[in-house]
């Protein structure tokens, strides 16, 4: 879950890739040890993200920072343990997978259903609308056979429904 700034279910993929990051990244070299330096690195507070990572019972396994990537490289930073003055060169720990607000990590799940259990759709425009009721292992409209095809794209669609975004506090203002 999402617990700031506000609490909210997480898109599992996310996490997935955060994970995946972390568990894959190895810590290939030392290239400083000066902290006068961490602004070249963009390791200083303003431009770093801060990662803190801690087990289930609250420990922590890791703090530091996550610099700028290496110029010419997609998949390795600079990364600074918290308290130390050493810049290492990290492969696979790239901002891309940290560098995150609250709306990209937000599940955007509207509607899970199973497939199997769903047995009837209801598609209504103004004052019409068309049933669509499971009978077996088939549909049907109005007592007759429907496409099958046609109203599995409808459940595919309909049963994992989820938002492309989310409205942002100014779009939404004043209703």
């Amino acid at each position: 879950r999402l617990v700031l700034p506000e609490d909210y279910p997480v898109q599992e993929s996310v996490v997935k890739d955060m994970v995946s990051a972390l568990a894959f990244s190895v810590v290939e070299e030392k290239i400083s040890n000066r902290k006068d330096k961490f602004i070249d690195f963009e390791l200083d507070v303003a431009r770093s993200i801060k990662l803190h990572i801690k087990n289930q019972k609250g420990d922590t396994l890791v703090e530091g920072r996550i610099g700028k990537q290496i110029l010419g490289s997609w998949d390795r930073s600079y990364f600074n343990f918290e308290g130390s003055s050493m810049v290492y060169v990290v492969k696979g720990l790239t901002r891309f997978h940290f560098e995150k607000r609250p709306q990209d990590i937000k599940s955007r799940m509207i509607l899970e259903a199973a497939k199997d259990k769903i047995s009837s759709i209801v598609l209504s425009v103004g004052s019409k609308s068309v049933t669509i009721l499971r009978d077996g292992s088939s549909w049907k409209i109005r007592g007759k056979p429907a496409a099958e095809d046609k109203v599995m794209a409808i459940v595919n669609t309909l049963a994992p429904l989820e938002a492309n975004d989310f409205a942002e506090p100014h779009e939404t203002a004043g209703g």
